[in-house]
């Protein structure tokens, strides 16, 4: 998805950085780049660990795909085909290809995200396309995507390959680490995806590689958009100009915003998801509440009560391994995170789990000691 090559380009540009550390940021979610390569369920864990991070994600979803896109799109429909039906006849697998018609159906995903209390809202198109405008508008910190696409769009602040483990690691990429180190603006991203090829240019312009791409971009100086439309104008050959005209038209306009910005998680509704656990993965009441319990543990360490919803500190004790380390040995530092056991308490039902909790939001509903 997006730019070809361009994540490889922009490597030495990013930066480590621990899920801890986003902590209090509000966060757009380009929701399709999560959704391609996993399960509804493992949406669900990845979200609970975001939350339980202290992240605010606010999940953008994809509108009606605009007309460019198709083509791609029925590709894309007919790898995903031909990957699933290995050993079927070359007519049979024709025959059950259906070409898409750039609808999205996001039931399941938006009652998931009611669960969890998790804000969301529509993009007119592109997802990425808001996400950017979001961050733009100064109502999100930044933008969590595996596309490559959104740095066209005008990206900030991006973050990607996120693994949802404590103690893990994801990277983020800054607009002005970006232009310090290679000299990249706007412009010479959006010349590069026109150039290699990018979703609404997926061929790029012919004889053009990566690095004759960057070369040309870097030495254009590219600050004003004519000096862009002449570059690209040299390069596309036969193309109509009318073609390149869409394309800056879509990198470069606003997006038509109709949902109302809401970027505050609400509290997890438990009752609606022992209905929803139940329908999708067969989960009892005990599973519903144990894998909700994460969630919920948290609020309660914000010293925020969810109605109906009980939850009793039972022990917690400093893990030793290797992702989590351990104290020094001199005794007068607090480890960086605990184990914790817990009890939670949903009407008539019990159950009891353990979570791993850094030691800064623990402490901000209970008092923690440790002695050699």
């Amino acid at each position: 998805m997006g730019v070809k090559g361009l994540w490889s380009v922009l490597s030495s540009a990013g930066e480590n950085i621990g899920l801890e550390d986003l902590d209090g940021l509000v966060l757009a979610l380009d929701l399709s780049t999560w959704l391609i390569n996993s399960w509804l369920r493992t949406l669900f864990y990845r979200l609970i660990s975001l939350i339980r991070a202290g992240v605010v994600p606010l999940v953008v979803l994809d509108g009606a795909s605009p007309e460019w896109k198709m083509p791609l799109l029925s590709q894309r429909r007919w790898k995903k085909l031909l990957y699933h039906t290995r050993g079927v006849s070359l007519a049979k697998k024709k025959s059950k290809f259906r070409e898409p018609t750039g609808k999205r159906n996001y039931h399941a995903v938006i009652e998931i995200l009611q669960c969890l209390g998790v804000p969301y809202m529509y993009s007119n198109g592109e997802a990425e396309k808001l996400c950017v405008w979001l961050e733009r508008e100064k109502l999100v910190d930044g933008i969590i995507t595996e596309d490559s696409d959104v740095w066209l769009y005008g990206a900030h602040t991006v973050y990607r390959q996120l693994s949802t483990a404590p103690g893990s690691h994801g990277i983020r990429y800054r607009g002005e680490n970006i232009r310090e180190k290679f000299g990249l603006n706007q412009y010479s991203m959006i010349g590069l995806g026109v150039l290699i090829g990018c979703d609404m240019l997926p061929a790029g312009a012919v004889g053009i590689g990566l690095k004759k791409a960057l070369k040309l971009v870097q030495g254009a100086g590219l600050s004003e958009l004519k000096d862009l439309y002449i570059l690209l104008l040299q390069y596309l050959g036969q193309r109509p100009r009318k073609l390149l005209k869409v394309l800056l038209a879509e990198f470069l306009s606003h997006p038509v915003v109709k949902d109302f910005v809401y970027t505050e998680l609400r509290p997890p509704n438990v009752s609606k998801f022992l209905t929803v656990g139940k329908k999708y993965w067969g989960w009892t009441v005990k599973m519903c509440l144990s894998r909700l319990a994460p969630v919920l543990i948290r609020w309660h360490l914000d010293v925020i009560d969810v109605p109906n919803i009980d939850i009793t500190y039972l022990s917690c004790y400093e893990p030793q391994d290797k992702v989590f380390g351990s104290r020094s040995s001199s005794g007068d530092q607090l480890p960086s995170y605990l184990k914790v056991t817990w009890s939670v308490h949903y009407q008539h039902v019990e159950v009891r789990v353990r979570t791993v909790e850094t030691i800064r939001v623990f402490q901000q509903a209970y008092v923690v000691s440790f002695k050699h």
